[in-house]
């Protein structure tokens, strides 16, 4: 079972197909006081680096894995024999941290006006000396199967990979089993449709012998292309609900989505706490849900803060001037349409106040404060925590005790995710992913079912993917208990209930609220912190956060 698990985590994998790069998602800080907003980073979202060439596309794609080093692989389809490297997380968090949304909070009343900066957001390279070297294709036929062509089988520093090519995906599939890459069958329908043209490649990776998870650092592939895109399909296998994926693409000209929409942050629909998180994360899930999925938010197109700025010890760059970085959250439901990126023309965008070109504002200044002078919490003016967990398309989201329940709609159960800010959450997705895990994979009706010993209170455990999830009975919500599982509870008299989650109407009552004390504000951002100087304001850069 645990080996299943970890094959179906094989984290952000990435591909080029051409005339397109695609980046696929394989299968697989304390609070401070007063209200500037934690350091949030969505510490769960899928992070992919484009840097667009003349001609060629560098992909550089952060691998997130927990757990045994001979579990982990990473498969992913290629149109040719890529340059294969090793990348940097430093690269990720240094463009993460430039490119974060800024959020502008109103002062606390009877204050002097006051300015301050925050912001938020959301190793080694290969050795030459370490590659195994370029074989010649040749081929491996079994048992009158169709045969397998293994065209490159190399190292790096930390990973040994190898491109291979099947007409059958099940022989493929086999054959990966077969040469140390643990994947299961459940690969064999997502890769598929990477696989209808004769002659098509994957690249598979997996940790050299003596490496640990440790040992795992971003990838960077190089191919012939021109237009980046995100495989998703492949990622549905091992999918959960309300993913985030971060998406860079770094060049001489500006990119945007060619078929999926994209937006722009929405101040409006927009709340925040008496710590300074906000409910933009959640924003995002559920304007992406009622878009149909397909959607991304556009966090930022400027000029490339981190041009010539070299990386690894092989000097690993982002050449481009432009970049454009752009975030959703999306379930394995919605999965099934690759996001293309297009060269986008408009003019460069001028800075505005003290931001950067380019970087994008959640300005809540007029907003009436929730802080007193001396930054004590305004209690009655908080909105309820609803906004702070979306429930998911046609769900309802209750206050029950101060905890917050989701009652979900036909045809859908009650799963926990871990949010954004690395906590626990409760939304409703549909109860079979039509990508993922089958039910007899998962263990469903073994000693290693999960369901076999959760209890859902009242309601019934549903195997999902091999992870449980509840469906609670009539009148009944599901909550997070303290230990972190669900359970399906009775709202009570004094419970509150809301739409979906995440929306306006969670703000607290109109009666509770004031006007803000004039001009005065707080200026913080939303990703993680770094320094950085700008008009002699100490600005803190990283990525958004804005609480999930």
């Amino acid at each position: 079972m645990s080996r299943l698990f970890a094959a179906c985590s094989l984290a952000l994998a990435l591909v080029t197909l051409s005339p397109v790069a695609l980046a696929c998602g394989g299968l697989f800080c304390s609070a401070p006081a007063g209200p500037v907003p934690p350091q949030p980073i969505d510490q769960n979202a899928e992070r992919i680096i484009f840097d667009v060439g003349d001609g060629t596309v560098t992909t550089h794609v952060q691998i997130q894995y927990a757990g045994a080093a001979d579990a982990f692989a990473w498969i992913v389809p290629v149109p040719s024999v890529p340059a294969v490297a090793e990348s940097d997380d430093q690269l990720f968090r240094d463009l993460e941290a430039r490119t974060a949304i800024q959020v502008q909070l109103p002062a606390p009343e009877a204050c002097p006006q006051s300015v301050s900066g925050g912001s938020a957001g959301s190793g080694g390279c290969a050795d030459s000396a370490s590659f195994g070297g370029f074989e010649s294709a040749s081929q491996d036929s079994r048992d009158g199967e169709s045969p397998v062509t293994v065209f490159a089988h190399e190292f790096t520093t930390n990973y040994e990979w190898t491109v291979v090519g099947a007409e059958e995906t099940t022989v493929l599939v086999k054959w990966l089993r077969e040469n140390g890459y643990n994947v299961s069958d459940n690969m064999a329908p997502v890769i598929a449709p990477y696989n209808g043209d004769k002659g098509a490649k994957f690249l598979a990776l997996k940790l050299r012998g003596g490496k640990t998870a440790s040992d795992i650092v971003p990838i960077a592939m190089t191919y012939e292309s021109t237009l980046p895109v995100i495989p998703l399909r492949l990622t549905a296998v091992a999918a959960q609900p309300l993913m985030g994926v971060l998406v860079f693409i770094v060049g001489d000209r500006y990119y945007a989505p060619d078929n999926w929409s994209h937006i722009e942050p929405d101040a409006s629909q927009v709340l925040f706490d008496g710590t300074g998180q906000t409910s933009y994360f959640e924003w995002v899930a559920r304007s992406t849900a009622e878009a149909g999925g397909h959607q991304f938010v556009r966090e930022f197109r400027g000029f490339n803060p981190l041009e010539g700025v070299p990386y690894t010890d092989a000097g690993v760059t982002l050449s481009g001037r432009r970049v454009s970085r752009f975030y959703t959250r999306v379930g394995p439901e919605h999965m099934d349409v690759d996001p293309i990126f297009a060269p986008d023309d408009a003019p460069d965008e001028p800075a505005t106040g003290f931001n950067l070109p380019g970087q994008r504002v959640l300005d809540f200044t007029a907003r009436p404060t929730l802080w007193q002078c001396g930054n004590t919490v305004i209690d009655e003016r908080l909105p309820s925590p609803c906004a702070f967990n979306y429930c998911g398309v046609g769900a309802t989201c209750t206050v029950a005790d101060g905890r917050v329940g989701c009652a979900c709609p036909s045809g859908a159960t009650a799963q926990r995710v871990t949010g954004p800010d690395g906590a626990d959450h409760v939304t409703c997705a549909p109860a079979k992913n039509p990508f993922g895990v089958t039910d007899a994979a998962g263990g469903a009706g073994t000693a290693f079912d999960p369901c076999a010993t959760y209890p859902c209170g009242a309601g019934t455990c549903v195997l999902k993917g091999g992870f449980p999830t509840c469906s609670c009975s009539a009148g009944n919500v599901a909550c997070l208990e303290p230990g972190g599982l669900l359970s399906c509870v009775a709202p009570g008299s004094g419970s509150t209930t809301f739409g979906p989650g995440a929306g306006t109407e969670s703000a607290a009552p109109q009666s509770a609220r004031a006007t803000p004390p004039g001009d005065s504000r707080f200026a913080v951002t939303l990703w993680p912190p770094l320094a950085l100087t700008l008009l002699g304001l100490a600005l803190w850069r990283r990525r958004v956060r804005a609480r999930a």
